[in-house]
Order: C-alpha cells, then structure tokens, then sequence
C-alpha cells in the first residue's frame, strides 16, 4: 500500500488511483481560499509549502494537526464558521497522503471491528443532508450556520476527518513504530503546551510574567481562582459553553500520560510530565465540574489499563502500588488540609516535606544530615502551623493545629517509606513521582478551595434539574416515526428541529441575516438580549470614535454599541473592559435613514496585545418582537473608517456572532442523547458496540507500550464527560476522539527487520 508498483514496474491501478484521488481533494479544497477574507489569497501559497513539506517530512502532520487544533482559530476575525482554515490544512494532510501513496487500507481489512464500524458510517449517512458541501464546500455566510444544512458539515466532518487520517497512521507505524508514536506523543504535547500560553494569555498572566513583575504578582495571577471568569481557549466553537475546550484538554492528557511512563528519551519524558501540569492547571481553570471528576477518572483508567498490560506481560512494576496508592491518598487529604487552614504557605510546606523525605531516602548522605533532614521537616510543620496561627481568612483552633499536624506528619512518612522501597527506579523516574505527589494533591487542593468552585457546585442541583428539563425538549423536538427512531434525525438537525418545536425559547438568542432588498445587501437583525454581532477592529484608548448606521425600522427602538476587549465568552458576574452608548431611532416608514453616535473609547485597547483581549466592536438589539435592517455602518476617528464589509456584500464575512449565557438552543448536552437523536437506536446501539469493542481488547494481549489504554482511554474519557455535555458539536474534539476510535479498532501492525533479515509482524495498535 506504500509504493505499490506492479510486476512490469508501471505505476498500479490503486496507486493511480490514489493520486487521482488527492489531486481531486486539492482541486475541491483550494477554491474557496483564494479570496479568503483577512488572509486573502496567502492561505494558498501556505498550504503549498506545507504540501511539499509533507513529501520531505511524513511525519510532519502528526505535529501540525494538534497544534492547530488548539492554536489556529481566525474564525472571529474572518467570520467563516463552518468552511475555514483548518478545513484547509486537514484536506491538504489527507491529499498528500493519498498522493504520495501513504495510505495503508489493509487497517481496514475484514473484521468485526471493521464492520461495526462501516455500519455505524452508513447509519450516520443515512441521516446526513450536507453532502453537497464536500464537492462545493460553504464560503461566505448569509445567516445563523445553526439552522442551515452547513451545520451538518460543521458537525460530521470532524469525523470524516479522524477516521481518513486512520489509514496514514498505519502507514507510518508500518514504517518505524517508534518514531511515528514518539512523534504523535510530542505533537500531542506541544499542543498541549501551546494551549497552556494561550490559557496563561487569555488569563492575563502572561502580560505580568513579560512585564517583570515580582514572582509573587506571577504567583498571584497564576493561582487567581477568584474570578468569575472561565477559560475557553481560543476556540470558536464557544456556543458549547467551552465544552470544546474541554473535550480537547481530556483528549490531550492519555498521550500525555504516555509519554510519561513510556517515553524513550528524557526530553520526551520531561515534555509530557510539564503537559500534564498544564493540563491540570487548564482544567483547574475551566471551573467545569465535569471536566474536574473526567479528569480524576482519566487518571485512575489510564493506569488501571497500563497496569493490566504489564501484569499481563510478566513485566514488573516500577512502584510498589500499596505504598504508592497510601502515599498518594494521605498527600491528597494532607493538601486539602494545608490549603484550607494554612493558605498558600501551608501547602508550600506540604510540598517542600516531601522534597526533604525524597533527599532523606534517596540521596547518599551522611547519617547526621538524615538527622537534620528529620529536623527541617518538623521546622516545615511547624511553618505550617504559624501560617494557621496568624492567617486572616482561617480562624484559628486547637482542631486546625491537631489536623495540620497530624497530615503533615502522615504525609511525610508515608512518602519516606515509598521512597524507601522504591529500590529499581531510575532517577528519572523517582524525579517523575516525586513531581506527581506534590503537583496532583496541590491541584486537588486548589480546586477544592476556589471560590469559583464553590459557587459552582453549590449550584449543582439547580443546573441539573435544567438540564434534564433540556433533555425532555430535546426528545420532545424530534421526529417520533419508526425510521426516526431507528435511524434519527440526521447530523447537525437538532438546533433547526428546536427552534421550530420551541419558538419562545430561544428569542434571547436572537436572529441574524444578509437578504437582498431594493438592491442593496441588508443585514436583518433580531431582536435579543443575548446576541451582539460583532467585528474586531484596532481601537486607539483615550480616542473620540463616530459610528454612523443606515436603517430601517418598522418600530422605534434603540441599538446598542459597545468597544470592548473580549476574546470569545463573558461569564456570569464578570465585568469587562468596555464603552457603550445606545442610539435611539424611529419607525423610518421602509425607508433607510442615517443615525450616528459618539464614544469614547477610554481605556479600551490601551494595553499592548499580549497584555490584553482582540478589541472589539459589537452592535446589539434586544427588542424579540421586531427585526431592523442595516444596509451600511461605519467606525471612525477623523474620518478613517475602520469596519470591513460594513456594507455586507461579502455575506457575514468578518463579522461574527457573539452569544454568551444562551447555549441550550443549540446544543443537546449529553453524548449518547446526541447519537441516539441524530443517528436513532441503530446508531447508539453500534456506537456502544464500538467503545465495548475497544476496552475489550485492551484485555486482549498487546505489547506493554502499546497505544491502546490511550485511545480506549481517550474515548472513555469523551464519554464520561459527555453525560452531561456534548463536545462531539465541535471538529477539534471529534476528530481526535474519532482517530482514536478508529485506530483503536483497527488492524494496526507493524513489520520490523530482525538483525537475521527475518520479519516478525506484530501488534502496535
């Protein structure tokens, strides 16, 4: 399936085929990009170079793909939601390997795997009504994605994606195994590591730590977990309420994980041990409840299932589990405690108590510095202790004292003891667990101590209850025919379904649209109170800025104008950096007529762009009984306009939709309801068979570095999270949680040379 040449040395039937099939995949994905709104025509030439970057690096993609998918999202500056540039650079991935003849469709040979798969595709085609935009794909919008069949695409091809990039995986473990995963998992990790910047951007924490501040404002901004404010990347996908973000972050940790335990190199190992500290710091602060308990269990299945495989492979185990499992727990329970009576300085003294009984263990010193060693941990507790004493956020008790004591000297011996048996490891690996008994207690403990937190659970039974109130609108809006039931209502229809069965729940979303009237391309706008259509401009602080718009209305009402600094969603009780002003206008009698608007955009943009969110400028109408319509606005200081389309002739481009609190309307929140409403009872039932097919054979025999406990993990994780989410929605989750999926259930093998010449084939899935 490499280079497959016939016995005449022509090129084969297959092979031309696959080139054929590439060069057609270029030609359909090229068009739409070469007037691309921002970028222009430089998207073009770029996926160009990454072509031919392909042919010299085959492997290249395995690190480009995940970076992008954390990193590249140009959606608010371009306004393109369903068609846009990472479409562009996965069907460029998948062209070059159909051209350069590195696909391997053995991976699919005939198997039950293969077949619960294929029927569980043909169930979701049955549903599909996109299908023209795989030969046409979507360019410039005209109205909301959400109720048009570009949603289908917007939704499935995440996983036409995943499960296409199946058979180049093959190929490359059919190579060299070792470099294609060791690869994989340091792509996966600079994905990771990539996200963490942005997060620590989007935080503002990079602008202190870039600025020179002292270490303690680092600190301080770093563990901030007292604003309301919830993380979401820079995924456009934020309708979800951040469940993209999510979904990506709890894809990103089983290679991490890897990485860890399997790594082949120090830097490798080194690399996934920094990820999983900033996939925890991540998660820690998405204040998602979900995707804390997803996280915990991701945790507990990645090394039930990697112990299972060395047990089952007669290997040893690199630490005593008794030990490790009391040192762990104890630390968990000693951090929690350390936090909650004796603030940041206690848990620094947790910390630095395991470090001094890992130097008292592990280290050859003379006797009377184990001694001392002794003494500076009692000096550490007693630290702890004063922190509690003179703390003025925990009143003081003999309780604190008693409870402080007694974890602390609890932790520290059981981490000495650990320490103590852990006799075969390597310094490396010791280094590993020391870094893992501090950093996840740590993590536990500020999540358990945040006030975001805090309000977040205590809100638990409320949000249930809405959400199964959801759920009941959800079946009640769908079809309830025989063929409904057993094959669903399609991919991507949900949000057009609920809107037509509940019209009155989603006025606050609003409604927007670019018709044809009197010659002229005119925005409609809808009235409500959760809708602002907006566009990034570069706003200048302390600057006297004009907004002029051309409308019609059939009623008097007013619109609002804000210049603000945003990235994608406002949370609940969070007050942004923005100026606003309201423009009064009358019934204009189906005429348009000019009104015009003065603010000051105060402090707005006055930060440098690291220290800051994109400026923005958006317009908002909350009035849900009428519509207005818009045929020109302009932004201006002394006369420079600086909208683009502000006249819409080029659709929605460069706008785009910003919805903050009203998410409900378009997105299910439960996974297997999301299957079993698109793809009916046929398709939940074969989904399930898939994930059961998959922790099946991880109980099969496998190589102990096999990548299986990460895919199965990864899946699992999905459909833990998913009970009460639905991050399939978004491509960027999807198409990792289907490459897993699908390259878990697939042939995967490789043929390694022996030094004899002989081939051995075996397993690597």
């Amino acid at each position: 399936s490499g280079n497959g040449r016939s016995q005449t040395g022509s090129p084969s039937i297959e092979r031309m085929a696959m080139l054929l099939g590439g060069l057609v995949l270029l030609v359909l994905a090229l068009p739409p990009f070469f007037s691309f709104p921002w970028l222009g025509f430089w998207l073009v030439p770029l996926a160009g170079i990454y072509l031919v970057l392909l042919l010299l690096l085959p492997r290249l993609w395995l690190v480009v793909l995940p970076l992008a998918t954390v990193g590249l999202d140009i959606t608010p500056l371009t306004g393109r939601f369903a068609f846009k540039e990472l479409d562009l650079l996965f069907l460029v991935t998948l062209a070059s390997g159909l051209m350069y003849g590195r696909y391997r469709f053995k991976v699919f040979a005939s198997s039950p795997h293969f077949f619960v798969l294929f029927a569980y595709l043909v169930v979701v085609a049955l549903g599909y009504s996109g299908w023209r935009y795989f030969v046409l794909p979507p360019g410039m919008e005209l109205e909301n994605p959400y109720y048009t069949d570009v949603y289908a695409y917007k939704v499935v091809k995440g996983m036409v994606w995943g499960i296409a990039l199946v058979p180049m995986w093959g190929y490359l473990l059919a190579v060299d195994k070792r470099r294609a995963v060791t690869v994989l998992v340091a792509g996966m990790c600079s994905a990771t590591l990539l996200l963490g910047l942005l997060v620590l951007w989007e935080r503002e924490t990079l602008g202190v730590i870039l600025s020179g501040s002292a270490w303690y404002h680092w600190v301080s901004s770093l563990l901030d977990l007292s604003s309301s404010y919830r993380v979401t990347g820079v995924f456009s996908d934020m309708h979800t309420g951040g469940e993209a973000f999510d979904g990506v972050v709890l894809l990103l940790l089983p290679p991490a994980l890897y990485g860890v335990i399997y790594g082949r190199s120090i830097w490798l190992r080194t690399m996934a041990a920094t990820s999983l500290v900033v996939l925890a710091y991540v998660t820690l602060v998405g204040f998602t409840r979900a995707t804390y308990a997803t996280f915990a269990i991701v945790l507990l299945l990645y090394v039930s299932l990697t112990l299972w495989s060395r047990r089952h492979n007669r290997l040893p185990l690199p630490f005593p589990l008794g030990a490790l499992g009391l040192s762990l727990g104890v630390g968990i329970l000693a951090a929690v405690l350390c936090y909650r009576f004796a603030g940041s300085y206690g848990l620094g003294s947790y910390g630095a108590l395991l470090i001094v009984a890992y130097g008292k263990a592990r280290l050859r010193l003379p006797s009377w510095t184990r001694h001392s060693a002794t003494v500076l941990a009692l000096l550490l507790i007693a630290f702890a202790l004063n922190a509690h004493m003179s703390s003025r956020w925990v009143e003081s008790s003999f309780l604190g004292v008693l409870l402080l004591t007694s974890a602390l000297v609890a932790s520290y011996v059981s981490a000495l003891s650990l320490f103590e048996k852990t006799v075969d490891s390597t310094h490396v690996d010791m280094l590993l667990l020391l870094a893992g008994l501090i950093l996840l207690p740590a993590v536990i403990a500020f999540a358990l101590g945040g006030y975001q937190i805090e309000d977040r659970v205590s809100r638990v039974a409320d949000d249930l209850e809405t959400r199964e109130n959801h759920w009941r609108n959800v079946i009640e809006s769908g079809g309830h025919g025989v063929w409904r039931q057993l094959f669903g209502n399609g991919v991507g229809s949900f949000p057009a379904n609920y809107i037509g069965r509940y019209p009155d729940l989603v006025k606050d979303v609003g409604s927007y649209s670019v018709v044809r009237s009197q010659n002229r391309d005119v925005l409609r706008l809808g009235g409500g109170q959760d809708l602002a259509l907006g566009q990034r401009v570069s706003i200048d602080p302390y600057t006297n800025y004009t907004v002029n718009v051309h409308l019609r209305a059939e009623q008097a009402a007013r619109l609002v104008i804000r210049l603000c600094e945003r990235n994608l969603i406002y949370a609940s009780n969070f007050k942004p950096r923005c100026v606003a002003g309201s423009m009064g206008f009358e019934a204009t009698e189906n005429a348009f007529e000019k009104y015009s608007i003065e603010l000051n955009s105060a402090t707005v943009g006055e930060r440098a762009s690291l220290w800051r969110w994109p400026t923005v400028m958006t317009i908002g109408y909350d009035r849900p009984d009428t519509v207005f319509e818009i045929d020109a606005i302009d932004l201006s200081a002394d006369g420079f306009n600086t909208l683009r389309n502000g006249s819409f002739k080029r659709g929605l481009d460069y706008w785009f939709p910003y919805n903050d609190f009203a998410h409900l309307p378009w997105h299910i929140k439960n996974t297997f309801l999301q299957v079993w409403y698109e793809s009916g009872w046929l398709g939940l039932m074969l989904f399930l068979c898939m994930v059961v097919m998959l922790v099946r054979k991880n109980l099969q025999r496998h190589s102990h570095d096999s990548l299986l406990p990460v895919y199965t993990t990864g899946v699992l994780a999905i459909c833990v999270f998913g009970l009460f989410g639905s991050p399939l929605d978004s491509a960027r989750v999807s198409w990792i949680f289907y490459f897993f999926l699908a390259a878990g259930l697939a042939g995967l093998r490789v043929r390694n040379s022996s030094r004899g010449g002989q081939q051995r084939k075996h397993r690597s899935s």
